[in-house]
Formats: C-alpha cells, sequence, structure tokens
C-alpha cells in the first residue's frame, strides 16, 4: 500500500538515502583496506610482523561490522517509513 509521505517524512527518506550511500561508501573501502591488509600478512612471515597485520585486519572488520549493523538499521528505518515489507535479498 503507497501513501503520501507529508514534506517532513520525505526529507527524512532522503537524508536516510544519503546515509546508506555514504555507509554503503564507507563499506566498500573498508573492504579494499582488507584485502590490502590480507596481501601484506601473507607477504610477511616475520611472527611480530604478521601479528600486527592480523591485529589491523581484526579491527578493520569489526569496524565493517559496525557499519553494516548501521546500514541495517537505516534501511529498516526507510522500510517503516514507506511501510513496505522487507526484500530479502539473494546470496
Amino acid at each position: 500500500m503507497k501513501r503520501n509521505l507529508s514534506l517532513i517524512e520525505q526529507n527524512t527518506l532522503s537524508r536516510l538515502r544519503r546515509e546508506e550511500q555514504s555507509l554503503q561508501l564507507q563499506l566498500d573501502s573498508l573492504g579494499r583496506r582488507l584485502h590490502f591488509l590480507r596481501r601484506i600478512k601473507q607477504t610477511y612471515s616475520d611472527r611480530h610482523t604478521h601479528g600486527h597485520y592480523q591485529k589491523k585486519m581484526t579491527d578493520v572488520l569489526r569496524e565493517m561490522q559496525h557499519l553494516h549493523r548501521k546500514l541495517m538499521l537505516n534501511r529498516s528505518k526507510q522500510e517503516n517509513m514507506l511501510g513496505t515489507a522487507p526484500v530479502k535479498e539473494e546470496a
């Protein structure tokens, strides 16, 4: 059921969409950083250096999980505003 949104709701929805795009860009950037760190870690066999990059990778993964949760919350808010059922994505 489609309903007309008030101006405030339209502005909020627009802001949520911009935030979603920003979060997606941040996730993409962290994904590239994680890939880079994995390549570096594979290059070094020194235990200290290996552990250093493993910790950095863990930090990046933690940040990615945090951003993913924010992104899912953002999408949930958008769906609630639009009154649409959540769409399940195929993996």
